[in-house]
């Protein structure tokens, strides 16, 4: 298939038709996957700021505050990467 598509399996309620529940498809290319959790240095949850989900339910808190240090403390640790896209993810899902 071109471009391949990412998928991200997950225990979590994502996902719906018609694909099972637990998967939810990622906006990013095959590269950007390879690249993305670099930038993210792991952070747990990185993979939601790249799918079409809100991450405003209190069930998704402990992911939320995650992402929002991140994108907070990130830019200062690490001045050299550019974190406006990572930011703009995270506001888009809130």
């Amino acid at each position: 298939m071109s471009p391949l598509e990412i998928w991200y399996c997950d225990i979590a309620d994502i996902g719906g038709d018609p694909y099972p529940p637990g998967y939810i498809k990622l906006d990013l290319s095959y590269s950007q996957y390879l690249e993305a959790p670099l930038l993210a240095k792991g952070v747990f949850g990185w993979q939601y700021l790249y799918a079409k989900m809100s991450l405003r339910d209190t069930s998704w808190s402990n992911v939320r505050n995650r992402l929002k240090v991140m994108v907070d403390v990130f830019p200062e640790l690490f001045p050299q990467y550019d974190y406006t896209e990572l930011r703009e993810r995270f506001e888009a899902r809130l």
